[in-house]
């Protein structure tokens, strides 16, 4: 009876985490206020390996030279959550030259 418990946990969790498309769970984490999930974002990097914290500011560099913002964090957000900056092609262009330039 317990394993069966279990194997229901599990599939429960696992099929809930699948039911979502990628363009659904950026709109429930783009829909949280900008002040909550800049902090979000800010705990984030602090807390992470050096080579994300290097990823943030690259992908920083990229999208402030092609869109203003107001520094990192808002750089990390508008590159998440607006279609237009993630899809751009000299932003995409200016990424892809950082990271062969890093590695």
């Amino acid at each position: 009876m317990m394993k069966a418990l279990v194997l229901l946990g599990f599939l429960s969790i696992w099929s809930s985490g699948l039911a979502y498309t990628p363009a659904e769970m950026t709109e429930a984490v783009c829909s949280v206020p900008d002040k909550y999930l800049l902090r979000y974002i800010s705990c984030v990097i602090e807390r992470s390996p050096r080579i994300f914290q290097k990823a943030a500011d690259v992908l920083h560099k990229c999208v402030d030279s092609v869109y203003e913002n107001e520094g990192k964090l808002d750089s990390i957000l508008i590159y998440g959550c607006q279609e237009d900056v993630s899809h751009d092609s000299e932003v995409k262009a200016f990424i892809f030259f950082q990271i062969f330039y890093i590695l």
